[in-house]
């Protein structure tokens, strides 16, 4: 990707909003609807007379807009705290955008494989299952932990009669299993998989 200046008058940054050519500075400018003129502070100032202008927003403020930071210059946060809830908010929305991708394509690619075998076929509310559950295991009992980072009792979605055998993708034959359950099961039925360990 390459690195373009940013296109507002009197600023030397980088842009990283590509499609409108700002930097981030700018970006939050015109996101907390303040004007985007106006030569950007790139540095930290002290405090004069109890104000100073704001990294992000560039705007003059009180020593009180601002947040302790032991670091900081003067004991204070660079950005104030109107930028900082902001910057806040864009992350809280983006981390809620990824879990949502992570939903749908945990919901996609089950029924991806299961149209392809035509089999029935149907939505399924993966956090009622886990409620349904109670957050258990349904062949060991464990209880189990959501999330991307992997650990033996991490969820995994089962079918109970796996599709490669001819199991539906609904709502009777899908339940929640630790990894070690549902990798020792494999493409077994339940009552093969029970016998293979007597």
């Amino acid at each position: 990707m390459a690195m373009n200046q940013c296109c507002v008058l009197g600023c030397d940054r980088v842009a990283v909003i590509v499609s409108r050519g700002w930097c981030k500075t700018h970006y939050m400018r015109w996101y907390r609807g303040a004007p985007l003129e106006g030569v950007v502070k790139s540095r930290v100032t002290e405090f004069v007379d109890g104000c100073r202008p704001c990294t992000v927003c560039s705007e003059i403020k009180p020593a009180s807009a601002f947040g302790r930071n032991k670091k900081g210059l003067s004991g204070k946060q660079a950005s104030c705290r109107d930028c900082q809830n902001a910057i806040a908010r864009c992350r809280a929305k983006s981390s809620i955008v990824k879990d949502q991708r992570r939903k749908h394509s945990r919901n996609y690619s089950s029924k991806r494989r299961a149209m392809l075998r035509n089999v029935v076929c149907e939505n399924i509310d993966f956090d009622k299952l886990f409620e349904s559950q109670e957050g258990r295991c349904a062949y060991c009992a464990c209880i189990l932990t959501r999330g991307s980072v992997w650990s033996p009792t991490r969820a995994t979605v089962d079918h109970v009669l796996p599709l490669s055998r001819g199991g539906d993708h609904i709502w009777s034959n899908v339940v929640y299993a630790c990894g070690p359950c549902n990798s020792q099961k494999g493409g077994n039925t339940p009552t093969e998989w029970s016998l293979r360990w007597q």
